[in-house]
């Protein structure tokens, strides 16, 4: 087996956190963000020169902290291949409903963009349907898509939660984290949901309350888009993911029979089921300009990469790393840590262990090892994945398991 040594390093619950400074010196923030946010940085993109400043200005900042180094070989950096695409030409836009075609402009009416590794992006009459928030949340008892199958279609979605705008009494009131974003509510989420059910491509309706930002921020980047690369054999993004404006998917809803008011108001129950708009979306041969960003962190030496065994927990040091654990407030009760045992890229999977202790002892109640398997288009979402899988199977399925496990051993279980 292998894994990537520095991020288990570094997302390793099982070691203390150095102790939080005295306070936060609010001047040095700002003249930071002042630099970076400066015309000399020139946007800081990836593969850009831009991007040749800011890293030698962000480690002497780090130094400056009195942080010490986790990257590859003793440094600052890690290794992050990047796929950097770039509409070279206006976009052919139109959607075909009730008989009649009609052109959509780039970026007035739709905002588009490609994470795949293609240099044209062509759809051909896709059906498009209207899955209300796009959510499948098994674990809240909600599920937007009631079986229907989207693939090879054009699937268009809300921002935000199913509970954003709820009132109180509403059923969907407090299900997921009313006007605190749940990650269910956020694009990123919204376009994995829709590349794992096969769809060909996602729209977001886009509104300023709900999404947290105006249109102008949506087009800024004039269809620009960096992105992780992936794997051959893993699972692909959609074709084409972006925005739609408010008043082109209430058109849209019209045509269809449908006003968008009320289907807003139906889509905040678990009662929703997608709506077939009865429309074709079509895009014909936009031209992308793609190539992998060059940078300092995209060479790699797979064998100073990787290693074998070498970073596996056996169980039994999990004892010694629970007592070597920093206390908490709590000083009675049972706590639970999930220590991160490897992020392994080659077999794509992050793999933990879950450990119930006494917090007063130290002693360990019960432990399991779980594995999840990683999702997300960024870095940083693309490990989080896999503890959102783990946490989904323990809530829906190994929980109970573990509670029998623990009555039948006469252990101490959490009841809540």
């Amino acid at each position: 087996m292998k894994s990537v040594l520095l991020m288990a390093g570094l997302l390793s619950l099982g070691a203390a956190p150095p102790p939080p400074t005295a306070h936060v010196n609010a001047a040095r923030m700002s003249e930071i963000t002042r630099v970076l946010a400066s015309d000399e940085f020139q946007g800081r993109a990836p593969g850009t020169a831009g991007e040749d400043k800011t890293i030698p200005y962000l480690i002497e900042q780090f130094k400056a902290a009195g942080l010490e180094p986790a990257g590859e070989k003793g440094g600052w950096t890690q290794i992050v291949p990047m796929i950097h695409t770039k509409l070279q030409a206006p976009a052919n836009l139109s959607v075909s409903q009730s008989g009649k075609t009609n052109s959509l402009k780039f970026p007035d009416d739709l905002y588009l963009g490609t994470v795949r590794p293609v240099d044209r992006v062509r759809i051909a009459n896709a059906p498009m349907v209207f899955v209300g928030y796009g959510v499948t949340a098994p674990e809240r008892g909600w599920d937007d898509f009631k079986g229907v199958d989207v693939r090879g279609k054009v699937i268009v979605m809300l921002v935000n939660d199913p509970d954003f705008e709820a009132a109180a009494g509403e059923p969907v009131a407090g299900k997921f984290g009313g006007k605190t974003m749940t990650f269910y509510g956020r694009w990123v989420y919204k376009y994995e949901e829709a590349a794992r059910r096969g769809a060909i491509a996602a729209l977001i309706v886009h509104e300023t309350d709900a999404a947290g930002y105006p249109w102008n921020v949506v087009k800024s980047p004039a269809g620009e888009t960096y992105s992780i690369a992936q794997l051959p054999n893993a699972p692909q993004p959609v074709l084409l993911q972006g925005w739609m404006q408010q008043s082109v998917a209430a058109a849209l809803l019209k045509s269809a029979g449908y006003d968008y008011g009320a289907v807003k108001r139906q889509a905040r129950t678990a009662g929703f089921k997608p709506i077939d708009l009865k429309a074709a979306f079509r895009k014909t041969n936009i031209y992308y300009d793609i190539k992998p960003v060059e940078t300092l962190n995209a060479k790699i030496n797979p064998e100073g990469v990787f290693t074998h065994n070498s970073h596996m927990i056996m169980k039994d040091k999990l004892p010694g790393m629970i007592k070597a654990y920093p206390e908490g407030d709590k000083k009675t009760g049972t706590g639970l840590v999930f220590i991160v045992e490897s992020f392994d890229k080659s077999y794509r999977k992050g793999n933990f262990w879950v450990v119930f202790f006494d917090i007063q002892s130290r002693k360990i109640l019960f432990s399991d090892y779980c594995s999840g398997i990683p999702s997300g288009f960024g870095l940083r979402n693309y490990w989080a994945g896999s503890l959102k899988h783990v946490l989904a199977e323990i809530q829906i399925l190994r929980y109970n398991m573990w509670k029998k496990a623990a009555v039948r051993d006469n252990q101490q279980v959490v009841t809540n």
